[in-house]
């Protein structure tokens, strides 16, 4: 039987993207969502809160009075709070795992689907890391960006699938490529006035998070779980 899997967001989007990010993980086989409506009125609340996958949580003037005593000023504050409450919830309805990720990401498995992956993962191991890839838009605006994106830019020194195996070889090749890409950027850098390294990938690439919900962990924030203090 396979590990059971649920995704916290806090979201304020369309109501075309917030559905992509929630039919897309349904359809992956994740076994429940749990969205922080940061809108309060959002229309996406009205069209899911009678699915049982997926608990609606509209983030009211009351809802923070509850949680604290105002509504935090920053969304990183925003999520923290949520996350606290999210993993109370998946403790709750004895869910395996918990991965917090934001409502423009989308989870994949690059060989093998997210419920196989974290469910041969070693009980030992109670966090696995996700490393980032970053969408290449062909317009300004995409209604469906699963269905209409297949492009990606992967950072250099990020290694998918099993392809990378532990040898002196393989250690100097990662070595030559991270001396290449520097390379590449200082030679940009010299042609094209104003061009980073984050010019390349744009979001961050520390990538996100699943942490077992049994764990000693307290809540999350944006790409780590906050571990429990002794």
């Amino acid at each position: 039987m396979l590990d059971t899997i649920c995704i916290f967001s806090t979201i304020k989007a369309s109501l075309e993207e917030t559905s992509s990010f929630i039919e897309y993980h349904i359809q992956i086989g994740i076994d429940f969502l749990i969205i922080f409506f940061d809108h309060p009125q959002d229309e996406a609340i009205k069209k899911y809160q009678d699915n049982k996958k997926i608990m609606c949580i509209s983030c009211t003037p009351e809802y923070w009075e509850q949680k604290t005593s105002k509504k935090p000023l920053s969304v990183e504050e925003r999520q923290e709070i949520n996350a606290k409450f999210a993993l109370k919830i998946a403790r709750s309805k004895k869910i395996d795992w918990i991965i917090h990720i934001d409502g423009d990401e989308y989870l994949y498995g690059y060989e093998k689907s997210i419920k196989e992956i974290l469910s041969n993962i070693n009980k030992k191991n109670h966090l696995v890391r996700f490393p980032a890839v970053e969408a290449v838009p062909y317009e300004l605006n995409h209604i469906n960006p699963v269905q209409e994106i297949s492009l990606f830019k992967v950072h250099p020194l990020t290694r998918l699938g099993k392809d990378f195996k532990a040898s002196r070889w393989n250690y100097l090749c990662l070595l030559w490529e991270k001396i290449t890409y520097r390379l590449k950027f200082f030679l940009a850098n010299i042609l094209c006035e104003g061009l980073d390294r984050k010019s390349y990938i744009r979001g961050y690439l520390i990538g996100k998070s699943a942490a077992r919900v049994n764990s000693d962990i307290t809540g999350f924030r944006c790409h780590f779980p906050i571990a429990e203090k002794n």
